[in-house]
């Protein structure tokens, strides 16, 4: 016992118990006839945290051994005692408790005094606390001299009592398990003994005596896990051989366990937390027909002083999000109760999500795609057939205006237009040598055919001209990438570029049919383009054209055009994409996440 007062792992409370039950001891070890009843009362009092503690010997008569100073409730006790069989009921179980008008009366029998108990009174306000008053007085109510009172009670007392020290001191949970299981082996005189924690209400076994490691998938453990599940769901101490009169087919995991490790005597003890859960199962057993199990209970005494504890240990070692959840658990168990308990939760958050629904309002946006466009686009074509020369710009290009994109081949023209440029040449001679013999008639001709070749010389020369191919205003070439361009042949009015003006940029919206309710023609609105999701274009829409366009598998669309209300920047571009999020009031959250799936119910079933 000195150890545990010493160690750090202790804390005040704790030196404080071991200290009381220490000097109770010397009371106990003292002369009888030299024992001081009144101190030993007041110790009772101190350990218990009680009101006051009468020391009684019921026989015949009730007659008050020793008291503690101040017992005002000394007439209530003594009439609600002689008004219930309760001794009896001490002498049969060891303690016995009964309520009487505010108070809560504990009755605690005192081994090694002939028919002497401890009265201990309570507020029944207290009655959350009454397992652990139970067991501080039980420590204290051992008289019998060491090892040799009533079947060796006292020594298993004592025994427990250094267990429980031994115990306490650990600061992890597995070793504080592992010190439990093997102290109740060699405290006890016993040959096994394995402890089985309560996780989410199934067992799991933590530790095993004499085993530092074991296989979870073993036949043992299954067969603990079998047994200990039996003893959670009866909430009762399970021994085999049954004293209860139960047989192997109500307890057939109890059985298997028993037969299967050749024990001679098997008792699996659950150990009940003060709001009536299970914490634990504590099993011990023997193989000696001989040995007996007399020490039970001490041990469940025992196991209810370190069950807080250990379970402080185990909770240390869960990993934050699982302490948290843990704990939450803890407390729904005594909001709602521990029957169905995830199921009551979730009624209940579901609840309270749909009356916050209900009530709630939330900005709604209309999702549709998006596109910046511009009106200022224009396509450069081929003007006559031929070949493409050269090609000083590509696809991506921002190009001023006047700056030449593509040149044609014009070998071919030139060589048309020198010889038009003959043609010119022969018939001004023919004219000529017509005026000269005054020869009207094929003056007249010459003339023709001279003025036919000019107009052909001019169409050619100005081809030459056209065959420069330059941007009509600044832009980006959207269209026609350089090494496609080069060399390629291409028809008169076929398309080499498209370029588009980087001014005057709107936002051109493709509005679901199904949504198209919700916008109104002035709504406002956010843009995010996919490039730079991250930057976003707030916008105004100015008109919506009211037929609607089908675009595929996606159904109905309405084109709506909207303007940017913002300063363009350098790296928008015609016909980049994005997500476009239009402004359509508040409404309930409910009617948000609800009205598509209303709507399909209504179009599917005419309500």
């Amino acid at each position: 016992m000195k150890y545990l007062a010493e160690s750090p792992a202790s804390d005040p409370k704790s030196r404080e118990v071991i200290d009381l039950i220490e000097s109770i001891h010397q009371i106990r070890d003292a002369d009888p006839e030299k024992r001081d009843l009144q101190q030993y009362a007041e110790l009772i009092r101190r350990l218990c945290r009680a009101d006051s503690v009468l020391l009684l010997a019921a026989e015949a008569e009730i007659a008050v051994l020793a008291e503690t100073s101040g017992a005002a409730n000394r007439d209530a006790v003594l009439a609600a005692l002689r008004s219930e069989n309760i001794f009896q009921r001490a002498l049969q179980n060891g303690f016995a408790y009964t309520l009487a008008k505010e108070l809560l009366i504990l009755v605690v029998r005192i081994r090694g005094m002939a028919n002497a108990f401890q009265v201990i009174s309570l507020p029944s306000m207290e009655r959350a606390r009454l397992n652990e008053v139970v067991l501080r007085a039980l420590l204290a109510a051992d008289f019998g001299a060491t090892g040799t009172t009533e079947g060796g009670g006292g020594a298993h007392m004592l025994s427990m009592v250094d267990l429980v020290a031994a115990v306490m001191v650990q600061e992890k949970f597995g070793t504080a398990a592992l010190a439990l299981v093997n102290g109740v082996v060699s405290q006890f005189a016993l040959d096994f003994s394995a402890l089985c924690w309560v996780v989410n209400d199934a067992p799991e076994v933590v530790a095993i005596s004499h085993l530092d490691k074991f296989d979870v998938k073993s036949e043992l453990v299954q067969l603990l896990v079998d047994a200990a599940q039996e003893a959670l769901d009866s909430g009762l101490d399970l021994r085999w051989p049954s004293s209860s009169g139960q047989s192997g087919a109500q307890l057939p995991g109890l059985l298997q366990l028993f037969e299967k490790q050749g024990f001679a005597h098997l008792c699996a003890l659950p150990v009940h937390q003060p709001n009536g859960a299970i914490s634990a199962v504590l099993f011990v057993a023997s193989h000696g027909a001989d040995q007996t199990l007399d020490s039970v209970e001490h041990l469940k005494i025992g196991m209810e002083l370190l069950e807080p504890r250990l379970l402080d240990l185990y909770r240390a070692d869960l990993a934050p999000p699982v302490r948290m959840v843990r704990a939450l658990r803890s407390k729904l168990v005594g909001l709602l109760g521990a029957e169905q308990l995830w199921l009551k939760f979730s009624v209940l958050v579901f609840l309270l999500l749909l009356a916050a629904s209900l009530l709630i309002r939330y900005p709604y946006r209309v999702e549709a795609p998006a596109e910046l466009s511009t009106d200022a686009m224009r396509v450069i074509s081929a003007q006559f057939d031929g070949r493409i020369d050269q090609v000083l710009v590509s696809a991506g290009e921002l190009v001023e205006a006047g700056a030449e994109l593509a040149i044609l081949d014009t070998r071919d023209l030139l060589q048309q237009q020198r010889e038009t440029q003959d043609e010119v040449t022969r018939y001004e001679t023919e004219l000529g040598k017509a005026r000269a013999s005054n020869d009207l008639a094929e003056a007249q001709i010459s003339q023709a055919k001279l003025d036919e070749s000019h107009s052909k010389l001019q169409r050619v020369s100005d081809l030459i001209l056209q065959a420069d191919n330059r941007a009509p205003f600044r832009g980006i070439i959207i269209e026609g990438e350089r090494k496609d361009l080069i060399g390629a042949p291409v028809k008169k009015g076929e398309r080499i570029f498209k370029i588009a003006q980087t001014e005057n940029l709107y936002i051109n919206l493709m509005i679901p049919e199904k949504e198209i309710r919700s916008v109104a023609a002035a709504a406002e609105g956010e843009m995010q383009l996919l490039g730079r999701p991250d930057q976003r274009i707030r916008f105004r829409i100015l008109s919506i054209i009211p037929v609607s366009v089908v675009k595929g598998q996606e159904g109905s669309h309405f084109q709506a055009r909207a303007l940017i209300e913002q300063a363009p920047e350098d790296w928008w571009r015609p016909g980049m994409t994005g997500l476009a999020k239009i402004d359509a009031g508040e409404r309930q959250i409910f009617w948000i996440l609800t009205h598509r799936v209303l709507d399909f119910l209504r179009m599917k079933f005419w309500f």
